[in-house]
C-alpha cells in the first residue's frame, strides 16, 4: 500500500457515494429502503462520524476515544439533509487533510484503536474495508428507493476535491483549504473568514460553492494549532458554544441534563482557553501566500467573512492590506478610528435583530461616505445573528440568496471584471 494508492481508492468511493445520493429527495433520504433497513440519512451520519473520528490526529490520539460518537444514534439520524451534508464536508476535509500530511514513511508508525496497536498501514486498511463497505449499502438503498429512476453511475467526481496546504501563519503553520474552479488560471480568489465554531462543513460547501462561481476559494483553518478544538466535534460546538458567553457558563451547564454536561463543558473550557493572540496575523498571512499562487492574480484576492471572521476581515481591510474587495456578514466592523487605514471596497449583511453588531454601522457608514470610499451595506429585518447558515435553526433562505446574489455582484465587479481587465 502507498498513501496515493489510498487516496485514488478513497476518493473513488467519494465519487460512487455522492452520485448515488445526489440522487435521492429528502423523502428518500429518510425512508427505509426496506423493513428494518437503516436509512441512507443514518449511513451517512454513521460513515461521516466514522471517518472524522478515525482520521483526526490519527498519529496521536486513540482513535477509539470520541466521547461525541454514538454508533446506535448515528445509525437512526433523522437529520436534515443541509446537516447531514455539512458533517459529510467535515468528514471529508478531515480525511483529505490527514493524508495531505502523511507519507509513505508513515505506514508503519504506530496507531491506537482502544486497547489495540497496530500500524497506520493496517488501520488505512480497515477504515477504508469499513468505507468501501457502507458505501456499497448507499448504492444498494439508493437503488431500491429509487427503482426504475436510477441513474447509472459516471465515473467523474461531482465535484473537485478539496486540496489542503500548509500556510506559513503567524505563530506556526496552518492548514488551508483550496477549492479551485474549472478553467485555465490564473483566477481571481477569495479568503473565506471562519466562523467561531471553527471551519464548519456550511464553509467548506461555500468553498465549492465560489468556486464553481470561478473563484478559487481559499479557507484558512485558525484553530489548526488548537489541539482542544480538533477533539470536538462540530454539533457539540454548535450546541454548546453559546454557553460560553452567558454570564455563568458553569450555572448554565449544571442545569443541562447529566448526560450533555460534559459535552457542554468540554466546549466551554475550549472556547474560553483559546489563544486568539495569532488570528489576525494567520489571515494577513494567508492573503500573502495567496497572492503568490501562480494560479492566483495576485491584485484580485478579496475576503468575506461571516461573524467572527467578518470581523477578521474587518481588521484586514482595517490595516491597510492589499485586499481587493472585502465583504463582512454579520461581523464587528472596523471602529471609526480604524477606518483611515481601509484602502478597499467593503460590503456589508447583517441580521436585523443583532444590536451587538448593528449599533457601529451608522458611524462606519457616514465616515466611509464622507471619505469617498465605497461601503454598502444591507441589514435584512427579521433576521438573527448566523441566517446565512443552511445548518443553523435561524437559517433564512430567502435572506440568504439575497446575500449570495449580492456578493456575487459585488466580486464580479472587483474581482473578475477587474481581473478580465487586466488580462485583456
Amino acid at each position: 500500500m502507498s498513501i496515493a494508492a489510498f487516496r485514488l481508492e478513497f476518493e473513488r468511493h467519494v465519487t460512487i457515494l455522492e452520485q448515488a445520493v445526489a440522487q435521492l429527495s429528502q423523502e428518500q433520504l429518510l425512508r427505509q429502503p426496506y423493513p428494518g433497513g437503516t436509512t441512507v440519512t443514518g449511513l451517512v451520519t454513521h460513515i461521516s462520524s466514522f471517518l472524522t473520528a478515525r482520521f483526526s490526529d490519527i498519529l496521536v490520539v486513540d482513535t477509539n476515544d470520541r466521547p461525541w460518537r454514538n454508533h446506535q444514534a448515528d445509525l437512526a439520524s433523522t437529520k436534515p439533509a443541509a446537516i447531514v451534508t455539512a458533517e459529510w464536508n467535515v468528514a471529508l476535509a478531515v480525511v483529505r487533510s490527514t493524508l495531505a500530511g502523511l507519507r509513505d514513511s508513515d505506514l508503519n508508525a504506530p496507531i491506537r484503536l482502544g486497547d489495540q496497536r497496530i500500524t497506520l498501514e493496517e488501520g488505512l486498511s480497515r477504515f477504508g474495508t469499513h468505507f468501501s463497505y457502507h458505501t456499497g449499502q448507499v448504492v444498494i438503498s439508493a437503488r431500491a428507493l429509487l427503482g426504475t429512476a436510477w441513474k447509472q453511475l459516471q465515473n467523474k467526481p461531482l465535484r473537485q476535491p478539496l486540496e489542503f496546504q500548509l500556510v506559513s501563519g503567524a505563530q506556526g503553520p496552518i492548514t488551508a483549504a483550496i477549492a479551485t474552479p474549472s478553467g485555465a488560471g490564473p483566477h481571481p480568489a477569495v479568503i473565506i473568514g471562519q466562523e467561531g465554531l471553527g471551519v464548519t462543513g456550511h464553509l467548506l460547501g461555500l468553498a465549492h460553492r465560489f468556486a464553481a462561481a470561478g473563484y478559487l476559494a481559499i479557507i484558512p483553518d485558525l484553530y489548526s494549532r488548537d489541539q482542544a478544538r480538533r477533539q470536538l466535534h462540530e454539533s457539540e460546538v454548535v450546541a454548546y458554544l453559546p454557553l460560553a458567553r452567558q454570564a455563568d457558563p458553569q450555572a448554565a451547564i449544571a442545569a443541562l441534563p447529566a448526560d450533555k454536561q460534559a459535552a457542554a463543558g468540554r466546549v466551554v473550557a475550549w472556547f474560553n482557553g483559546r489563544n486568539s493572540s495569532a488570528y489576525q496575523g494567520d489571515v494577513a498571512a494567508t492573503l500573502a501566500w495567496a497572492q503568490r499562487l501562480p494560479q492566483v492574480r495576485a491584485q484580485h484576492v478579496g475576503a468575506i467573512g461571516f461573524s467572527f471572521g467578518g470581523g477578521l476581515v474587518s481588521q484586514l481591510a482595517a490595516s491597510g492590506a492589499p485586499l481587493a474587495a472585502g465583504v463582512v456578514v454579520y461581523g464587528q466592523l472596523p471602529t471609526v478610528e480604524q477606518l483611515a487605514g481601509v484602502r478597499s471596497p467593503l460590503l456589508g449583511h447583517f441580521a436585523g435583530e443583532d444590536p451587538a453588531i448593528n449599533g457601529a454601522i451608522p458611524a462606519v457608514a457616514a465616515a466611509l461616505s464622507a471619505s469617498k470610499r465605497e461601503f454598502t451595506h444591507t441589514i435584512h429585518a427579521g433576521t438573527k445573528h448566523g441566517f446565512f447558515n443552511e445548518t443553523r435553526s435561524v437559517y433564512d433562505a430567502a435572506a440568504s440568496d439575497k446575500v449570495w446574489q449580492s456578493v456575487l455582484g459585488f466580486f464580479g465587479r472587483h474581482l473578475q471584471t477587474a481581473a478580465a481587465r487586466a488580462s485583456g
